[in-house]
């Protein structure tokens, strides 16, 4: 009796309880198309990895007068019905001169067996391990006697069955990596605004601030000393702060990063309104200099009075949504560039690229 008491208590203390890792596993094995496609990617990504062995052709091969050539046929037997190795017979081009069209017609007066394991065209395995060993091929292929386009070729005459591996890198990759980053982004990220919540940051520390007139209180030091023109500004109150609580390496940094900002806001600034500038005219040329010196001077009003801070986690957040909005910034260079050829006014362009990109996303 005591025994029964004893596993059970064990059980539900946990001894012999499985981590997330074994029950991951465990529903793993027990679900057969998870299997199976782990076996497909597993499969797909050998298949990527080793692009450069599988692939008869390098990946920026092309054929200027092979263009959009059917699959090539692989012959597995003779005229006479005999099993042999397999081969490929040698491609000839004509036009029609009927339709003018290109016509690819197989000559088998000649046949080319196709080797496996065969030396080929030279690359690099893995970017640098040289390499020259092909799955299948064989001298006439790198002697271009004939072709094995497997898959046919594509308008700039390349083999597609190469390239689709090669092309299979980076589709099968970025989905990993983007992962990656992602999760170190906010990881990190997360961690800070964890760590430091509560705490503000202040994004702008302007020089002067006008004097204010204030009595100093009891046991309270000089009030001249802070009513001057410089030492009442924020630049000079964080100063103070930093001195006080032992933290001037820290303010240094975050003062070279305040002028830095102000540096690249002002040459994206100068940059945008010179391109503006210089393509709009009329009502519009007078609304951008308007608008532009509004900015400048809010800039520079900011720079020298400004005060601003905010929160670690709320500054953490609206820089989240900064790097969300980056595939909505190519949508809208793309936009932008298929929108050129239409001749309207470029504020009208302006408003029709929000208009898309508010109703896209």
């Amino acid at each position: 009796m005591s025994d029964i008491h004893d596993t059970n208590l064990r059980e539900g203390l946990g001894e012999h309880s499985q981590s997330y890792w074994q029950k991951a596993w465990m529903r793993f094995r027990r679900h057969p198309f998870a299997r199976w496609a782990s076996v497909v990617l597993l499969v797909l990504y050998s298949l990527a990895l080793f692009a450069d062995f599988v692939g008869p052709y390098p990946e920026a091969k092309s054929f200027r007068k092979l263009q959009f050539v059917p699959p090539t046929k692989v012959y597995f037997k003779t005229e006479d019905g005999r099993w042999t190795r397999p081969y490929v017979c040698k491609v000839e081009r004509s036009r029609n001169l009927r339709t003018f069209k290109l016509e690819f017609k197989e000559n088998c007066e000649e046949k080319y067996p196709i080797y496996f394991f065969v030396k080929g065209y030279p690359y690099k395995f893995l970017g640098f391990i040289p390499m020259d060993l092909h799955l299948m091929g064989g001298p006439w292929l790198v002697e271009e006697k004939a072709y094995l386009f497997l898959w046919g070729t594509d308008d700039f005459g390349r083999d597609m069955f190469s390239r689709i591996w090669f092309g299979a890198r980076i589709s099968l990759t970025i989905g990993i990596l983007a992962t990656i980053v992602a999760l170190l982004i906010g990881i990190t990220m997360g961690g800070i605004s964890g760590y430091y919540a509560g705490s503000r940051v202040h994004i702008v520390r302007g020089l002067f601030r006008p004097p204010q007139k204030r009595h100093a209180a009891p046991g309270e030091e000089d009030a001249a000393q802070q009513n001057g023109f410089f030492s009442g500004g924020a630049l000079a109150e964080g100063w103070r702060e930093a001195v006080h609580e032992r933290r001037v390496p820290v303010f240094l940094v975050g003062l070279v990063l305040q002028y830095a900002f102000w540096g690249a806001a002002t040459a994206v600034l100068y940059t945008t309104m010179q391109g503006f500038l210089s393509i709009s005219e009329g009502l519009e040329r007078y609304l951008a200099m308007l608008v532009f010196g509004g900015l400048l001077g809010t800039m520079v009003w900011m720079f020298l009075f400004g005060r601003l801070a905010v929160d670690v986690d709320d500054l953490i957040m609206r820089t989240t949504e900064i790097l969300a909005a980056i595939p909505g910034l190519f949508l809208l260079i793309i936009l932008s560039g298929m929108l050129a050829q239409y001749d309207m006014p470029s504020s009208t362009r302006f408003l029709l690229v929000l208009t898309i990109l508010a109703f896209v996303g």
